[in-house]
């Protein structure tokens, strides 16, 4: 049997500021400390010009507690935006629209957990075996692997308890790993250390960026 499939483009096109003046304001509050705010102001600018202008931001502090480093939450998120939209059409024959929209995220580390044999979680094996590394002290690899059964996770999968929630945040290591170099080129990771570079080496735990469109 032949199944067709389909591809193709998707054109998102940005709906056009008002041709009369207007504004809307949005606030919002939530569980886990969730707020958010935001403002549109739209409208003309003379009989040629329109513009549209709307900004946000969002935070949240989490909703998970991490059983690894306790105190601490998981799932923090922040989120600040802004764009701009302008409509210049002097003729019928001539129409420019330009957008600039920026943005900036500043999230926690998530929220995660560990479903590999030993979690306990595995209810199917299909069969084989697999060599299982492992770092020993400072080597960079353990000889002499054990071979453990190939096993996996069938049907729905559990939903992990608060006890298996968490992210190592706190330990020496991962502490000692935070904007550590050696030789200004290469990165140390779990299994010894690898030549890198110009590669950003990680400052904190979760996600934070900067971007901008036009």
């Amino acid at each position: 049997m032949v199944v067709p499939t389909y591809t193709g483009a998707i054109n998102v096109v940005t709906k056009d500021p008002s041709d009369v003046f207007s504004g809307r304001v949005n606030l919002q509050a939530g569980e886990h400390g969730t707020q958010r705010a935001g403002i549109t102001l739209e409208g003309p600018m003379g009989d040629t010009l329109g513009y549209r202008l709307t900004a946000s931001t969002y935070d949240t502090d989490g909703m998970y507690n991490n059983a690894v480093n306790p105190g601490e939450k998981l799932g923090a998120q922040s989120t600040d935006d802004m764009a701009l939209t302008v409509v210049f059409e002097p003729s019928s024959r001539l129409r420019i629209k330009a957008r600039y929209h920026t943005w900036e995220d500043s999230d926690g580390p998530d929220a995660s957990t560990g479903y590999d044999y030993r979690s306990g979680r595995h209810n199917c094996s299909p069969g084989g075996l697999v060599e299982r590394w492992g770092a020993a002290h400072m080597v960079p690899w353990d000889f002499g692997a054990d071979n453990v059964p190939v096993t996996t996770v069938c049907g729905k999968v559990p939903v992990p308890t608060a006890a298996e929630i968490g992210h190592d945040t706190g330990s020496a290591r991962q502490l000692a790993l935070l904007e550590m170099r050696t030789n200004e080129s290469t990165f140390p990771i779990a299994n010894g250390v690898r030549d890198v570079p110009d590669f950003q080496v990680p400052n904190g735990f979760g996600m934070e960026r900067e971007a901008e469109e036009i």
